[in-house]
């Protein structure tokens, strides 16, 4: 088990110089989903289902950036048959872009810590001569709350003025891929994500609750006279 990293109760933490801080995504959760999740939401036939939707994209995001880290760790990536079959294709949408861009990368999969967050942040480096935080993405769109998490990355990385953006995968165009720049003001991305984190910690309290340490909730009341 890695002492670094703890999946609790309220999202996931990380140590940093000795303290637990959220996760810039666990952040990130309290941001509004909007009326196109809410529409989503409702055309599911139930929200078991809808749940075992979400499950299923997040598994698949999760195959797909696992998929990406071998890749650049040199590795050959196969799929058995009964994979998710949007799986490979965003994967090779991921290479088409790779391989068109030839991106120089500083780090990939890259460890960043701010002020009471940290988070990794899946591309630093050069694209086309000019300096880039990317972070792909298997969701159905490009969301707000994923600008103001690069403007949080970027924040944990000053000594450069970042380029920012979203390599959204997907399955519905040829060349599988759309780098969306995250090219709004960046104050107000950055005061976005401040405002999150606010909202967070009233929300969910400064420390992690292990899955085995719940909160308990009393039994015994009384109203004083």
């Amino acid at each position: 088990m890695n002492d670094k990293v703890m999946q609790a109760v309220n999202g996931r933490f990380y140590k940093v110089d000795g303290v637990w801080v959220p996760s810039v995504t666990t952040i990130l959760s309290v941001y509004p989903r909007g009326p196109r999740f809410d529409r989503w939401l409702g055309e599911s036939a139930s929200y078991d289902e809808a749940i075992a939707k979400r499950d299923a994209a997040g598994d698949r995001g999760t195959l797909v950036h696992d998929a990406i880290a071998a890749l650049l760790r040199g590795e050959t990536v196969e799929f058995p048959p009964e994979t998710d079959p949007k799986v490979p294709k965003l994967v090779q949408g991921w290479l088409n872009w790779w391989q068109s861009a030839e991106p120089d990368p500083m780090g990939v999969e890259v460890f960043l810590a701010g002020d009471g967050y940290a988070g990794t942040c899946d591309f630093q480096g050069w694209v086309d001569g000019e300096p880039w935080l990317i972070d792909w993405k298997t969701s159905a769109g490009v969301y707000n709350s994923y600008h103001l998490q690069t403007a949080a990355y970027a924040a944990a990385a000053p000594e450069t003025k970042w380029r920012r953006g979203i390599l959204h995968l997907k399955t519905s165009t040829k060349k599988g891929f759309q780098l969306v720049e995250s090219d709004g003001d960046w104050l107000g991305d950055w005061n976005g994500f401040l405002a999150c984190k606010t909202i967070y910690h009233r929300e969910n309290g400064y420390e992690p609750i292990p899955y085995d340490e719940k909160p308990e909730t009393p039994t015994t009341f009384r109203l004083e006279q």
